[in-house]
């Protein structure tokens, strides 16, 4: 199961155990949230590590593996295997830094195809995004921190977070709400809010900072009867 501590200030929080099914396999070897596919209107899909045909599907140029070490090439390549899988054009794709923070970026027409080509940096110092400019989409790369997907259907306004243990706890997801709010007149019981795939309890377990660092950021908004972590011998 994953869950989105804290309440989004109103927003509809949508897990992938909230919704039979979770992620509906897609043709071009890409998932689609279920969870959203209500609003045909929207463009959004999650890639594997494999491509389509098989080959390794790494869109950072930061990060990979001693088989497949990050190459700017070959990520740029990949990216535009991706757009042309969504059917968009990576000219209209919007990344940001994703330094670990809860920092978001009102992203407009002027920044399409940041974060995507070398000359373009992303969106420095951010981990989350919002935009309500038709023909610009946002990414997010993702591994063990589990992306966040957010929707106003209402004001047609977008939102994505990329959301590690540090944002987590800084409440990212909250401050996307926000600026959806504070920019565009969204309405936070319009919005709907997915937690995309990260990795799992099976394989990750965290310390005392990280318990410090997120009672401390929920222990005002956590209104829950259960424990906000749960804690585990072994």
């Amino acid at each position: 199961m994953t869950t989105l501590p804290g309440n989004l200030e109103g927003a509809t929080v949508l897990t992938k155990s909230s919704q039979q099914g979770g992620h509906t396999s897609v043709h071009n070897g890409l998932y689609k949230l279920a969870a959203l596919d209500q609003y045909p209107e929207l463009v959004q899909g999650i890639s594997t590590r494999k491509a389509p045909d098989g080959s390794y599907w790494n869109l950072s140029a930061r990060r990979g593996t001693p088989e497949y070490p990050p190459s700017p090439q070959t990520a740029l390549a990949n990216r535009e295997q991706l757009a042309r899988s969504l059917g968009i054009n990576l000219s209209s794709m919007v990344g940001c830094q994703q330094i670990h923070g809860s920092t978001v970026a009102v992203v407009g027409k002027k920044d399409a195809g940041r974060g995507m080509y070398p000359h373009l940096p992303a969106m420095q110092g951010a981990d989350g995004m919002v935009t309500a400019t038709r023909g610009i989409y946002l990414l997010a790369l993702s591994a063990d921190c589990p992306p966040v997907f957010f929707y106003d259907p209402a004001r047609h306004v977008v939102g994505i977070a990329h959301s590690g243990w540090k944002g987590t706890a800084t409440r990212i997801a909250s401050n996307v709400v926000e600026a959806m709010v504070d920019q565009f007149g969204s309405e936070a019981q319009d919005i709907r809010a997915v937690v995309g795939p990260g990795i799992g309890p099976c394989c990750y377990a965290v310390g005392e900072n990280v318990i410090e660092a997120t009672e401390a950021g929920f222990r005002g908004p956590w209104r829950a009867s259960e424990p906000l972590l749960e804690r585990r011998d072994g």
